[in-house]
């Protein structure tokens, strides 16, 4: 919630607010924005986060109120961007202050701003990424204008227009698929966690078609894969920590391990995931399904053992030789 946060404060003084950076997250209300919101947003996403949707989302409305704006997406999930995306943000906000005049016009460092930015779109270009080259030369264009020359950047953008522009169309379309798909599954969900019978897990993972989306996530095109990479990591979320969280302050820990077994589905590698589901076994009263889940999370990595040992969710299973046996796999610190 940090960049939802940071929205609010900048939000309520607009007019002495220097920007956003927005790191994976957008507005306090998590819907695009109405109009320039009178500061300039520097967002980031992973290719692979669960907010990719909302950020590009925002970034298009931001777009169409012609307000300052820059997103950069970086390979990985839901997570602080790379110290270089980082430092570009920060450069970016000191070349928007030159433009509202809020500092002094640094013409030579406006400059060497530009020229990075210019060797990226031509990098990209050379990738053989016309999209990602497009709108690094646009942005530069619009972002350095009147504080550099810009005819190169606007010659890269006149020049891949025509094949870059049905690319970025099919992508906001696809954000579309994606959107509507993960709406479904989490609709879904919801009815299967509300149910005065809660299925097995095994059952749920067939109503949301876990299986066929993990495969999707695995083959294919790799804008494919990373959109039902951000599906399954949507769902994630929902079963792995909100539904949980608020099953247990509930204390309706058969309902929590429903959610976690679903997650442990979605992701069989999350060490995180199986530790949670054996807590919520435990404390629904199912000590040989607790220790499986328990085994498992250290199969899969868990390695915290001074949490196994005082965790108070697992009380129900101190008890046990298997407990024990299981609690020596991890030497105390």
């Amino acid at each position: 919630g940090g960049a939802r946060l940071a929205f609010a404060v900048a939000m309520s003084r607009a007019a002495a607010a220097g920007g956003v950076i927005a790191a994976s997250g957008g507005l306090p209300s998590a819907e695009p924005a109405h109009g320039d919101l009178g500061f300039p947003v520097f967002g980031t996403a992973g290719t692979r986060d669960f907010n990719y949707r909302e950020m590009r989302a925002l970034d298009r409305s931001l777009r169409s109120a012609k307000a300052a704006h820059r997103l950069e997406i970086f390979d990985g999930g839901h997570e602080w961007p790379p110290a270089e995306t980082a430092t570009r943000a920060v450069a970016w906000l000191e070349v928007q202050a030159m433009r509202r005049g809020s500092r002094a016009a640094d013409r030579a460092l406006a400059m060497e701003l530009f020229a990075e930015s210019l060797a990226r779109a031509r990098q990209r270009e050379a990738a053989r990424d016309p999209e990602g080259a497009y709108e690094e030369a646009e942005a530069a264009a619009r972002d350095f204008d009147g504080l550099a020359s810009t005819q190169s950047a606007l010659e890269i953008v006149a020049r891949l227009r025509a094949e870059a522009l049905p690319r970025i169309e099919e992508a906001r379309r696809r954000d579309a698929r994606e959107e509507t798909a993960a709406r479904h599954m989490r609709e879904e969900l919801d009815r299967i966690l509300a149910a005065a019978d809660p299925a097995a897990f095994v059952t749920a993972a067939k109503r949301l078609e876990i299986a066929r989306w993990r495969e999707r996530a695995s083959s294919g095109p790799e804008a494919e894969r990373l959109s039902a990479s951000r599906v399954i990591e949507t769902l994630y979320t929902q079963t792995a920590f909100y539904a949980p969280r608020d099953f247990f302050a509930k204390n309706e820990a058969r309902r929590a391990a429903l959610s976690l077994g679903i997650a442990t589905a979605l992701k069989p590698d999350s060490a995180a995931a199986w530790y949670d589901l054996a807590c919520a076994r435990a404390r629904s009263g199912e000590s040989q399904r607790a220790l499986e889940a328990l085994r498992t999370a250290i199969d899969r990595g868990f390695r915290e053992a001074e949490l196994l040992a005082k965790d108070p969710d697992l009380d129900s299973l101190r008890g046990l030789d298997e407990f024990r046996e299981i609690a020596r796999r991890l030497p105390m610190p």
